[in-house]
């Protein structure tokens, strides 16, 4: 079985992925974004951005991600724990 990589930092570091956050944002491009892209800049883009903080706050990852919109489909599934149930 593959560990991941908040389980390796877990056991290594004694690091916790306590938070994440992300913005996800659907706009146009900019020309250099359409240009990477090889889009047309009337071409939706959507425009990622996740924190991940440890039970410190401590920021330890942070990820931004520009995809072509007509692309890409993101998919969320989460557990909720009891106490955000409450």
């Amino acid at each position: 079985m593959r560990k991941t990589f908040f389980k390796w930092l877990r056991e290594h570091t004694a690091v916790r992925a306590a938070r994440a956050f992300e913005q996800l944002q659907c706009r146009m491009p900019t020309a250099q974004e359409a240009n990477l892209l090889n889009i047309a800049r009337g071409q939706p883009v959507v425009d990622l951005n996740r924190w991940v903080r440890a039970d410190d706050d401590t920021l330890f990852e942070y990820t931004h991600i520009v995809a072509n919109g007509a692309l890409h489909e993101f998919t969320y599934a989460y557990e909720l724990d009891e106490e955000a149930s409450t």
